[in-house]
């Protein structure tokens, strides 16, 4: 198995820092009326938000490292490998379709329901195809990483579905 490079480590570090520190930051920014509890991090980078480009710029810098960590975490398989690239691509594309200063918007639902759907599937993805355990057939195949056996990461996902709903 291929071990990580350091980079990527930093930049799947990176990525949960990069989304509390602007969601932080761009919030302090908002008048009174936001409220980081009941108002989604979308509208800290819409429009009509203040500052809107400290939301922007973290949104594509996290996007960036879900596709980094995405090219280098061969342990996973490839098929959760593409789910955490197509979650990448959605959050940056997020940018592109603003979330409007009124009501909502089509586009933007659909894009963060990609992005957020596929951030969350992509460890039960990687549960599901990589082998349980040691294979009796082909001793000499690694098992795989403690985060990607099933119990631990369907449990991520289950925790993570259980926040998105």
């Amino acid at each position: 198995m291929r071990a990580v490079p350091t980079w990527a480590v930093v930049m799947a570090g990176a990525a949960p820092v990069l989304l509390v520190t602007g969601a932080t930051v761009a919030g302090a920014r908002q008048p009174t009326g936001y409220d980081p509890i009941r108002d989604t991090i979308s509208e800290l980078a819409g429009q009509g938000a203040t500052d809107a480009w400290i939301m922007v710029g973290c949104l594509v810098l996290l996007g960036c490292c879900y596709l980094a960590t995405a090219a280098v975490l061969h342990a996973a398989g490839l098929p959760s490998r593409f789910l955490l690239a197509v979650g990448g691509v959605a959050t940056i594309a997020l940018v592109a379709f603003p979330r409007p200063k009124v009501g909502g918007s089509p586009g933007h639902g659909t894009v963060a329901t990609v992005a957020v759907l596929a951030l969350t599937l992509w460890p039960a993805c990687s549960a599901l195809w990589l082998p349980r355990g040691p294979d009796a057939g082909h001793p000499a195949r690694p098992e795989p990483p403690w985060a990607f056996r099933r119990p631990v990461a369907l449990s991520v996902t289950a925790l993570l579905l259980s926040l998105f709903g």
